[in-house]
């Protein structure tokens, strides 16, 4: 067994501390809970897991849980704001200090802190090890403030430099969408993307009732198109840096409080903007969106109500625009924005009400296809809540979808089963407000592989949980529009949406593939079919390679899947560092060929095995989080 050493101290705690078994006590503005979290679907569930609260938000860290992907047990899991009297939603998958991208750090030993506590603020310490490195970070919650201050001090205590390192922070919500920070000129590397001019510093995961942000200010790259924000760093033996940030939660889509935040922080001057939204016949826009770009980069926005808006940004040269749930943006306006409050009011005018449109999707017989349509052409709304970039025909109607969509002149691509069975055909057409549209797409069927007894499916795709973003019912709908014979899930190390995936894949008229990808920080595995809902009872991030298949096998699993063998953290890559634990084992049945990935030092590498005598197949899957950004089935398994 791999084992862990996981200890927990309470240290100078006043009375404010509460052991979770009701409301923590009235009289403390900060305070802090021992025991599973008070945040509704929050992940920290074990009885030595801590919360800090105030009267604006609430934490939850791994301490006893076990953290997303193996990662070291000590950073925060569990976010919400508070919506009157109660706990929202929890927001978060994971934010911590990464030593190094997503390179292995086991869970191998993490001391976990509360060192001060005094109803004003709570400070939690998080003490752990990343190879010959001690990571050092405290996590202060303040009394009426909506983020939480992290600071980290990482020491190289071995003989040789740590070089190249990317450190910094990521920041993994639960589903929505992603705004990262705006910058001038990026240039993308092998394993990150680098950046000048930094405009913003804060990474924004959001929904239209919620935003969790990310500011780190010292970040040079970037990685997972931002979530995690780094600096290109070398550690000298003996030489210990600091990094700090924070990370804000927030109580709706409305981004701009957060901004503003960092630059009073940053001491930047700011001014207010404020004006009204009217539509096409002069009525108020009852939840207008007011998006402001600097250099081509979006750096904020914020939410209005019936017909006006106020966003504060720091000064400078802005374009700004109105937009609206399916509403056409309004025109752009170019605005000097000076410090204080005096600036001219901008308002917008004219903002086009939707059209109603119904898509149909059929072959060259007239029978109706599963489909997916994206606007190639047209209005694509910056604000992911305001209106559809990629839509999915129904379920229940099949190869029929009625959406609303902001008037204009679009041209659709809709594809079924694109690059397997049908070419994509573009459609152009006209959405007018108020008023009803039809678009038909007739897609010709090259083959039939089914006929010829050849059945398909993605291999490796995920939901809405942990780092995903895509609900079970469209999932079955992205799947069935790919053409895909089976659906099929391979979630982070949960199995909770089998049920509702099995639910809406019967509406479709498929067959489910219940599968769970088990993820260590050294390495990935698929593992189906497993009976619907049943894990593995297994704490991975604790099991050695060998313990895991056993298990999988236990659980029912006929098939066990190394995903993306060389990548970062790919079963290959930790044999060839000796990172395994326990040491590698040969108790897998396939390769997999992943999509998302740069694939090319895999298959020399299972040639390499089948010349050795191991003789594994291959898997084919996308590791699709997103149906809405990228395309299921593009890589499949026959």
């Amino acid at each position: 067994m791999y084992l862990k050493n996981i200890l927990i101290k309470i240290a100078a705690v006043s009375f404010s501390v509460s052991f979770f078994l009701g409301a923590p006590l009235a009289a403390a503005k900060v305070t802090v809970a021992i025991g599973p979290t008070p945040i509704p679907g929050g992940d920290a569930v074990h009885k030595d897991d801590l919360t800090l609260m105030n009267d604006k938000i609430a934490v939850s860290f791994a301490v006893g849980t076990p953290a997303p992907w193996g990662v070291a047990q000590g950073g925060l899991i569990d976010a919400a704001v508070k919506k009157g009297d109660s706990w929202d939603m929890d927001r978060l998958t994971l934010t911590d200090f990464l030593p190094h991208k997503w390179s292995e750090w086991a869970s191998t030993a993490a001391e976990v802190s509360v060192v001060r506590d005094t109803g004003r603020q709570a400070v939690v310490r998080a003490s752990r090890r990343w190879r010959d490195a001690s990571i050092v970070t405290t996590f202060t919650l303040k009394d009426g403030e909506d983020r939480i201050h992290f600071e980290t001090v990482m020491t190289n205590e071995g003989p040789a430099p740590l070089t190249d390192l990317l450190t910094g922070y990521g920041q993994w919500a639960k589903s929505g969408s992603l705004l990262p920070p705006a910058f001038r000129a990026e240039k993308e590397l092998e394993d990150s993307v680098a950046v000048q001019g930094r405009l913003t510093e804060t990474s924004f995961a959001y929904g239209e009732d919620w935003a969790v942000g990310l500011y780190v200010p010292f970040f040079d790259h970037y990685g997972y198109k931002g979530k995690d924000l780094y600096q290109l760093q070398t550690l000298k033996p003996g030489e210990k840096k600091t990094f700090a940030g924070w990370m804000a939660v927030l109580p709706s889509g409305d981004i701009s409080p957060a901004v503003a935040a960092e630059a009073e922080f940053e001491k930047r001057p700011l001014g207010i903007l404020q004006g009204r939204v009217s539509d096409a016949a002069g009525q108020a826009v009852a939840r207008p969106a007011v998006i402001a770009e600097a250099e081509g980069r979006i750096v904020a926005w914020t939410l209005g109500r019936a017909g006006r808006y106020e966003l504060r940004l720091p000064t400078g040269d802005y374009e700004v625009y109105a937009a609206a749930l399916n509403y056409a943006p309004s025109d752009r306006h170019k605005v000097a924005l000076k410090a204080g409050a005096k600036n001219p009011a901008v308002d917008f005018s004219g903002l086009a009400a939707p059209g109603r449109v119904t898509f149909t999707v059929a072959d060259q017989h007239g029978q109706p296809l599963a489909g997916r349509l994206a606007i190639e052409e047209g209005v694509k709304q910056a604000i992911s809540f305001l209106g559809p970039r990629t839509i999915f025909t129904s379920l229940d109607q099949k190869g029929e979808v009625t959406v609303d969509l902001a008037p204009g002149r679009y041209v659709f691509q809709a594809t079924h089963a694109e690059h397997f069975r049908a070419a994509a055909q573009k459609i152009e057409a006209s959405v007018v407000s108020g008023q009803k549209t039809r678009v038909q797409a007739a897609l010709e069927l090259k083959f039939d592989p089914r006929a010829a007894g050849w059945f398909n499916s993605d291999l490796h795709h995920h939901s809405n949980l942990l780092d995903a973003d895509t609900p079970p019912e469209y999932l079955v709908r992205s799947q069935a529009a790919a053409g895909l014979d089976f659906t099929f899930i391979s979630d982070h190390d949960t199995v909770a949406n089998h049920g509702e995936i099995d639910r809406y894949s019967q509406t479709a008229g498929l067959t489910f593939i219940p599968g769970l990808e088990i993820s260590p920080s050294w390495a990935h595995f698929n593992v189906y079919p497993l009976p619907l809902g049943r894990g593995l009872g297994l704490d991975s991030t604790q099991a050695t390679a060998r313990e895991i298949f056993e298990a999988a096998r236990r659980a029912g699993a006929q098939v066990v899947v190394v995903n993306h063998p060389t990548i970062e953290y790919g079963y290959f890559t930790a044999r060839d560092m000796g990172s395994i634990p326990g040491g590698y084992d040969k108790g897998f049945d396939l390769f997999e060929i992943n999509s998302s990935v740069n694939f090319d030092k895999d298959l020399p590498l299972y040639w390499e095995c089948w010349n050795a005598g191991d003789r594994y197949y291959l898997s084919g899957g996308t590791d699709n989080h997103n149906v809405w950004r990228d395309m299921t089935g593009n890589m499949r398994a026959f």
